[in-house]
C-alpha cells in the first residue's frame, strides 16, 4: 500500500480505529507514519552530525547547561577579512517573513549549542 493510499485512509481517526479493529486495513509501518506526520517525530540534531543553514533560525540546545534558545548561524567578516560563521541568539526576537523564519541574530563565540532542531512550519491561512 502506498503512502498516498494510507494517507487517504488515515484522514478520519475514528474510521481508522474501527477499520483496524475489523481488520479491513493494515496497521501502517513506523516509516509510513513518520512520513505522514513528520512534525510529531522531529528530533534534536547533534551539531556534529548536521548543521543548520546559514541564517536559518532554529531552536538551539546546549546539553551541558540545559539552555534552549532561538538562534542560528550567521556569517561575518573577521579582522583578517575572511568570511567565517558564529552561533548567535535572537533573544526571542524572530518572525516569519512569509517564506521562512527570520530574526536579528546577536553573534558571539559564547553561544555553543550541542543540538538544534528546525522551527515548525507556520499554519496555513484558511480562506473564508
Amino acid at each position: 500500500m502506498s503512502t498516498e493510499e494510507i494517507k487517504k485512509q488515515l484522514q478520519d481517526p475514528l474510521a481508522v480505529h474501527v477499520n483496524m479493529l475489523r481488520g479491513t486495513i493494515a496497521k501502517p509501518t513506523d516509516e509510513q507514519i513518520k512520513s505522514l506526520y513528520p512534525h510529531l517525530f522531529q528530533q534534536w540534531i547533534p551539531i556534529e552530525k548536521e548543521l543548520p543553514d546559514i541564517d536559518q533560525i532554529v531552536w538551539l540546545y546546549n546539553n551541558n547547561t540545559g539552555l534552549v534558545w532561538s538562534g542560528g548561524r550567521a556569517e561575518y567578516e573577521n579582522d583578517d577579512e575572511d568570511m567565517i560563521w558564529l552561533w548567535g541568539n535572537t533573544y526571542g526576537s524572530f518572525w516569519h517573513n512569509g517564506e521562512r523564519w527570520a530574526g536579528d541574530i546577536d553573534l558571539d563565540n559564547y553561544f555553543q549549542p550541542t543540538h538544534w532542531r528546525p522551527f515548525p512550519e507556520v499554519p496555513v491561512k484558511e480562506e473564508a
